[in-house]
Parts: C-alpha cells; structure tokens; sequence
C-alpha cells in the first residue's frame, strides 16, 4: 500500500458522506429524545 492515509480519513474529504454520517447521528439523537419524552408522558 502506498496511500499514507487510511481509508476512513479520506470519506472525510466528500462532503455528501459527511453530511450523511451528521444527519445519522442528528436523527438517532432525535429519536432518542423522542422515546424519553413518551416514557415521560406515562
């Protein structure tokens, strides 16, 4: 191998796969907040 770089430091050089992985992380977060707020309603 001759790249000096790994595989998963250059996915961080293409902005749509940036925004992908920020909007996963965004929504799991929203759902996680979603499931406290309808445990706290009962």
């Amino acid at each position: 191998m001759s790249n000096s770089t790994s595989p998963a430091a250059s996915l961080r050089h293409h902005p749509a796969f940036v925004q992908f992985w920020f909007a996963r992380i965004a929504s799991g977060f929203g759902f996680q907040m979603l499931s406290v707020a309808a445990g706290w309603q009962k």
